[in-house]
């Protein structure tokens, strides 16, 4: 997840992962709200009839007082685990027409409750009239057990008098009286009209709002848990260095479908689209990296792993400073899988590895391509140890012969964790471009390439995010040109119109800076 130190990022953090995931969300919802509507229609209806009563304690003569009302509630709370005895649950049984010995059958249909000083028995039952008498019944029952038990002990007590030769006496008689507690029905319990379950409506709405929160939760722990760079701002607070151009990243490349891979070329004099918009605002940004910097005059275009783009870059960035009117060499390093001569079918150059050899010239081991200005020099036959080739001494020569031939070098190397060829090559050149798959390289691959770019002491010019999706462009940056396969451009904040008019602005500033420049020095 792309993460901030303000509360606002992260709130637009999650709102992305929220807009990009909706399907999800959605999903989640119905399943939950399908789930709830066909369990919920495969109960059998149950209905629940109620029957109110209130407790009165012991109480002082005339108005009942706040310590009467207390005692009430006491007792009504300590009456709930004796209504539900075996005896009254038998008696019950036998009061509806139950065999007799059958009242435990009865203990999951009634429940009972303590609201105030009222005691709540509720039937439960299939048949809202068997629902009801099993409330009234319970009532009852309770009612007669109880009174029978303050009887009992009243007469126990007068018995216990007249052993010690008390007989009867009014006042003790109404003592005893003042502390019984009196039980009274205050309301029946009727057959219910509709059934209180399974109420679909309310399960479906629950069940939905819980599956929509589900899925929101496992959005965000994908989205947390998920260790692909997405950002610039997450690449920036990855690597924790900011390029010389001010900014960890120079540019960014939408993802292009053509036939079966995402590889897209602007060999070809299309009019400006996306793709070719994309690679000048890169080419734009690396020049004014390029005025903090003593020079660049070679530039090292690599990644962290394959497959991220790192060739395909290098190409596309060549061509597009080629055609602003610069010399450009593009040399491949790769001497493993090299691809550039498949390209530009650069024919008979003899590459790379015979110019280290010296058996051939520069102009010799370059291959012409048909954009002006433009030079390839492709591999030329593959050694047996490509980081030995690289790591002589012959290879700081003709990186120095090539930037004598030209206005720019690039160099496509292998993937910095994959050999030690382009961490090698990043010590002799001026710069280091590294390519960035969003949503592809790992987070730990970034960090560890850029502590490899660190040891080899090579300036990084900064970072290109490649293949950003579509749906990111929008969040993920605030001019990101893109491409798409029917030509058609755009960067997710406007028309072409306002991409041309800032690249325009882009380029008076630098060339104000450079007219300020030998002033300043």
């Amino acid at each position: 997840m792309p993460s901030d130190d303000s509360e606002g990022m992260d709130v637009r953090a999650i709102w992305h992962v929220v807009t990009q995931g909706w399907w999800i969300l959605v999903l989640g919802a119905v399943a939950g709200g399908v789930a709830a509507y066909f369990i919920s229609t495969a109960q059998p209806p149950s209905y629940e009839a109620q029957v109110k009563l209130l407790v009165q304690g012991s109480r002082t003569p005339g108005t009942p007082s706040a310590s009467d009302l207390q005692t009430s509630e006491s007792l009504a709370r300590n009456f709930l685990e004796l209504i539900k005895t075996r005896s009254n649950l038998d008696e019950t049984a036998q009061a509806i027409g139950m065999p007799e010995g059958s009242g435990e059958g009865l203990r999951g249909s009634v429940s009972v409750s303590s609201p105030g000083t009222f005691i709540a028995i509720t039937g439960h039952d299939s048949d809202p009239d068997r629902a009801a008498a099993i409330a009234n019944a319970m009532a009852r029952v309770f009612i007669d057990d109880f009174r029978r038990r303050q009887f009992t002990q009243i007469a126990q007590f007068q018995a216990s008098l007249a052993t010690f030769g008390i007989g009867q006496n009014e006042a003790i008689i109404a003592a005893q009286a003042a502390t019984l507690t009196a039980l009274s029905v205050v309301e029946d319990a009727v057959p219910p009209g509709r059934p209180s379950s399974p109420r679909t409506r309310r399960d479906v709405l629950l069940a939905g709002f819980a599956g929509l929160l589900i899925a929101g939760l496992l959005l965000l722990a994908r989205e947390y848990l998920d260790d692909r760079v997405q950002s610039a701002e997450e690449l920036r607070n990855l690597t924790g260095f900011r390029s010389i151009s001010g900014v960890s990243t120079v540019g960014s490349v939408r993802r292009y479908r053509r036939a079966r891979s995402y590889e897209a070329m602007i060999l070809t004099n299309e009019p400006a689209t996306g793709l070719v918009e994309a690679y000048e605002f890169l080419h734009t940004n690396i020049e004014f990296a390029a005025m903090s910097m003593s020079k660049l005059r070679s530039l090292l275009v690599t990644s962290a792993t394959p497959q991220e783009g790192k060739t395909t870059t290098a190409s596309n960035l060549a061509i597009s400073i080629a055609r602003a009117g610069k010399s450009v060499i593009l040399v491949d390093c790769d001497l493993r899988r090299p691809m550039l001569h498949k390209i530009f079918s650069t024919g008979d150059a003899k590459g790379l590895t015979r110019l280290l050899l010296e058996t051939a010239t520069v102009e010799e081991a370059m291959g012409p391509t048909e954009v002006e200005g433009l030079s390839v020099v492709p591999a030329g036959p593959l050694p047996p140890d490509p980081s030995q080739v690289i790591r002589s001494s012959r290879m700081r020569d003709v990186v120095a012969k090539l930037e004598e031939s030209s206005d720019l070098v690039i160099f496509d190397s292998p993937p910095l964790l994959a050999v030690t060829d382009a961490v090698l090559i990043a010590s002799l050149v001026d710069g280091v471009l590294l390519v960035v798959d969003t949503g592809h390289t790992r987070r730990q691959a970034v960090r560890q390439s850029v502590e490899l770019l660190k040891q080899a002491n090579a300036e990084i010019v900064g970072a290109v995010l490649n293949k950003v999706s579509s749906r990111n462009a929008s969040y993920y940056g605030s001019y990101y040109h893109d491409y798409s396969s029917d030509g058609v451009s755009g960067n997710g904040t406007g028309p072409s119109s306002r991409r041309r008019r800032v690249r325009a602005r882009l380029s008076g500033l630098k060339r104000l800076l450079q007219r300020k420049a030998p002033a300043d020095a």
